[in-house]
């Protein structure tokens, strides 16, 4: 998942996406925490980059049938450095 996640976020190589839904689903602990939970995504920090890739995947995993996922609840009122 690692390399994956190194792949999508450094690399902008959006082919690794079913991979990583692949090891998620297949991660019994993951799907039964997000089925019954939500996730709250924070805002990016660096807004340079051609997508952002936790939107990425939490629009994967909407589509796939996890529908708990809030990717814009949240809003950054101050840029970090």
């Amino acid at each position: 998942m690692g390399e994956l996640v190194y792949q999508l976020k450094y690399k902008q190589d959006i082919s690794v996406l079913p991979q990583i839904m692949a090891l998620l689903k297949s991660d019994q602990e993951f799907v039964d925490f997000i089925k019954k939970d939500f996730v709250i995504l924070v805002p990016a920090t660096r807004k340079n980059r051609q997508f952002q890739p936790v939107e990425v995947v939490a629009d994967l995993l909407h589509e796939n049938g996890f529908k708990n996922i809030y990717a814009f609840a949240l809003t950054r009122t101050k840029n970090s450095d």
